[in-house]
């Protein structure tokens, strides 16, 4: 079966309208989201009608084709903010830069294509409507693309929710893949309904529908005693003043950072000092913020080369800096790290990023090409999620450190809370991707690790967006990008685990079984079927 101008335009428009519910900027244009109103929220319920009724009849490479392009025009909206890193701040030049975006865009929208291929595959071998494949089989894909190739789970479908905080609380028990399973099992819901009257024989989709209700009145009810029990726990939780700092120092500089070290410093020291003023417990630094690279053994900065000119009244500091060691074999390996510092600059503990950015800070597969984060050496990761604590009276304080790119990984933020953190804290330069969609997208999936967790988020960024987030998904507040900035607030500290947490992505993987299953049983009525 061919594939039409027709249908390769539905799959385009089923691209669009998910790629319109997700946090969309044009620089050229605004600094600001584009319609950043609850529309967003209810265009992704409805945004793969297009494509299941480009594929519906379809099976084999059409089905394949328009997923892909579906996923092309979704995954090349939402990503184009590579380029920017690429090329102003990666030192790429366009007509390179240009072709790996496309690679990476390409390999995204497999993902899709496999999802339409497979929904074909099922629906012509067992006759089961898309209501029933497609949403176990889109999350179960979102967590193969989570995994495979070290992970790049950006633009996630459940993530297009950020906004919808009554619905999203089922990220608490199922994380952002169950909220993929209901919006794609909406859109399949959906289409099938304007089926029934614009081609008569489709069967009505009453028990799924009656299914679909239950779930997403059961997600309201989850959500309203959910915000009732979290507002009571956190009236009875010890609470840590935390201050998030937000230098706005532009990546251009701070790829000269030896050069601009003590103008860099100055403005931390400042706004350090300023922060310590109002009494906060805990100062946060973004990720690499102290400008020069430190020995991982470094043991506190009240020395002479420090270029921390402080001392906090009773303020500690957590603080992004990149680090290095010498190896037996004389290499010197690199690390993106954070240092937990006392008021007396003495440090209490360090953490190593553990999941480095593929082709940012090492490149995957011996490939021969340049990383894009300068310095001379080799990128390795830390040994672990390990929180970093200090006392506060009677009150410890353990935060989870994330940096950068760990914070869109639900796993890494749940191995930190399972290992007793009361406070997730994310360090991130997201100057990288300039004037763009990328650090709204980023701070959405803070929502998600705070509902899934049960944990306060405080997100110092190097230009934004520094926020709090609650453990309801609040954005309790959040600074402009590519200005300077700083936030305080006093964040409870909780200790009960959500379900999630306990469970983890249990039922994305239930997902993967009952989508494993669909598709044994299709290969076993495909084979008896005769051949056309």
């Amino acid at each position: 079966m061919k594939v039409g101008f027709g249908d390769i335009a539905l799959a385009a428009l089923a691209g669009l309208l998910m790629a319109l519910a997700a946090p969309l900027v044009v620089g050229a244009w605004s600094d600001r989201e584009v319609f950043a109103t609850p529309l967003n929220e209810v265009l992704a319920w409805v945004a793969l009608v297009p494509l299941f009724f480009a594929i519906d009849g379809k099976r084999g490479r059409p089905a394949f084709v328009l997923g892909a392009v579906a996923g092309v025009v979704y995954f090349g909206i939402t990503l184009y903010w590579v380029t920017v890193a690429l090329t102003v701040f990666g030192r790429i030049p366009y007509i390179g830069a240009v072709p790996l975006v496309l690679l990476l865009v390409a390999y995204c929208a497999l993902y899709w294509a496999a999802g339409a291929w497979l929904c074909g595959f099922v629906k012509n071998a067992l006759g089961a409507p898309f209501s029933l494949s497609a949403p176990v089989l889109f999350a179960a894909l979102e967590l193969l693309r989570n995994y495979l190739l070290s992970g790049f789970p950006w633009g996630s479908i459940g993530y297009t929710q950020h906004r919808n905080l009554a619905i999203i609380q089922v990220a608490s028990i199922a994380g952002v893949y169950g909220v993929t399973f209901l919006v794609v099992l909406g859109s399949a819901l959906f289409y099938e309904w304007i089926g029934v009257y614009l081609r008569r024989r489709m069967t009505r989709p009453v028990v799924s529908t009656a299914a679909f209700a239950a779930l997403v009145v059961g997600a309201f009810v989850w959500g309203a005693y959910r915000s009732e029990a979290l507002a009571a726990a956190a009236k009875k939780a010890p609470a840590v003043k935390v201050s998030v700092l937000q230098g706005n120092i532009g990546q251009g500089v701070k790829n000269e950072a030896p050069i601009h070290r003590r103008s860099i410093a100055s403005v931390y020291n400042r706004l350090t000092v300023e922060a310590d003023a109002r009494g906060s417990d805990l100062i946060v630094w973004p990720e690499a913020a102290y400008p020069v690279l430190l020995p991982r053994s470094v043991p506190g900065f009240a020395t002479d080369w420090s270029l921390l000119r402080l001392k906090t009244a009773g303020a500690h500091i957590l603080m992004g800096a990149g680090t290095y060691h010498v190896g037996p074999d004389r290499t010197r390996r690199l690390g993106n790290s954070a240092f937990l510092l006392d008021p007396s600059l003495s440090v209490l503990g360090r953490y190593d990023k553990t999941h480095l950015v593929p082709f940012g800070e090492y490149v995957p597969l011996g490939l021969p090409v340049e990383k894009l984060v300068s310095g001379l050496g080799v990128y390795v990761p830390g040994p672990g999620p390990e929180p970093l604590s200090f006392s506060r009276g009677d009150m410890e304080v353990r935060a989870g450190v994330l940096i950068c790119y760990e914070g869109i990984f639900p796993e890494i933020a749940r191995s930190f809370v399972q290992r007793g953190a009361n406070l997730l804290v994310n360090l991130t330069n997201d100057a990288w991707y300039g004037v763009s969609s990328a650090p709204y997208q980023h701070l959405s999936m803070y929502v998600f690790r705070a509902i899934e967790t049960g944990r306060y988020v405080a997100r110092a960024a190097n230009t934004g967006i520094s926020a709090f987030v609650d453990p309801y998904g609040r954005i309790l507040a959040r600074s402009e990008i590519f200005t300077e900035d700083d936030l305080t607030a006093t964040v409870p500290l909780l200790a009960q685990k959500t379900v999630y947490t306990r469970m983890g992505d249990l039922f994305a993987y239930a997902a993967a079984a009952v989508a494993l299953a669909l598709l044994t049983a299709a290969s076993a009525v495909s084979r008896q079927k005769p051949r056309e």
